[in-house]
């Protein structure tokens, strides 16, 4: 069979077609040679997702090995985790916990939360009461359930049941 028969057959002129051609050079170009190549994008995806598996391994490892150093300078404990958290306005003062309670004095008033359990697992901090128009810069005490207070316009308050 020679090249003139080879020629006249309807699939030499398909191959052979200027755009087929190019079509098929292209499609070479791009899978193989390219800098965005098909091969480049799927080792670059493969390396990816190892990088995310140790990225994990790694997160995990550190959340395990975190701990914070105590006060005493000997014990360790457990990095904490943030629980819950709302905006106050300024404060100097400490918070304070009264039973079940978080007392939080601050340069608009005194503040009274409670931590709750929400219905997806999670806490929030809910205002419970509150007592405006206070600028307070000294921590609460609390004695005999009632909790005191200095404040800058100079009194002291005792805010409790009776």
């Amino acid at each position: 069979m020679g090249f003139k028969n080879l020629k006249n057959k309807k699939w030499f002129a398909i191959l052979t077609n200027t755009y087929v051609l190019v079509l098929t050079v292209f499609a070479i170009w791009m899978l193989f040679f390219d800098t965005n190549s098909l091969l480049i994008h799927r080792e670059l995806e493969k390396e990816i997702r190892n990088l995310q598996k140790t990225q994990r391994f790694l997160r995990n490892e550190i959340e395990k090995d975190k701990k914070v150093l105590a006060p005493d300078g000997v014990t360790y404990f457990n990095t904490p985790k943030l629980v819950a958290k709302t905006q106050i306005v300024g404060t100097i003062a400490t918070p304070i916990i009264v039973e079940d309670k978080i007392v939080v004095a601050t340069d608009s008033g005194l503040f009274l939360y409670k931590l709750v359990k929400t219905k997806n697992n999670e806490h929030e901090l809910v205002l419970l009461d509150k007592v405006p128009d206070l600028e307070i810069d000294a921590t609460p005490i609390v004695w005999d359930n009632k909790v005191y207070i200095a404040v800058r316009n100079g009194y002291m308050y005792c805010f409790g049941d009776n």
